[in-house]
């Protein structure tokens, strides 16, 4: 259903949400070293089938980058991540019909204190 680009993960995206819970504010860069909630865990890209872009199918590609990039199954992150994403809708690729968001993973229990990418299970239970 889906390919994930590991080229497009830049390292060392984190962010502090600085909104309320609402879901309106901002996500300025911080140091994945020091306290961050949010992280960019890569592009979800659609596969052929999909024709539209609903939440559900934008979920559940989100679900599947996010879990490849903490290293954990799928079910290990409901609950312990809230998911974000965004739509590159200026970008050529889009523009010529490929259906692909940008994933975010957002902290549900406090700060993180370090990156999660390829943390696996010990992100888990060091945060949950």
């Amino acid at each position: 259903m889906s390919t994930l680009d590991d080229d497009a993960r830049p390292a060392g995206d984190a962010r502090r949400w600085t909104g309320g819970p609402t879901g309106s504010g901002d996500l300025p860069p911080a140091s994945c070293t020091g306290p961050h909630d949010t992280e960019f865990a890569g592009i979800w890209r659609a596969g052929p089938e999909v024709e539209t872009l609903t939440d559900d199918v934008r979920h559940a590609g989100c679900r599947a980058t996010v879990s490849r990039y903490v290293g954990v199954s799928e079910t290990d992150v409901d609950g312990r991540f809230q998911l974000f994403w965004f739509t590159p809708e200026g970008e050529p690729e889009w523009q010529a019909g490929a259906l692909s968001v940008g994933c975010l993973l957002h902290s549900t229990e406090g700060a993180l204190k370090a990156s999660v990418k390829d943390a696996g299970r010990k992100v888990l239970a060091a945060t949950g």
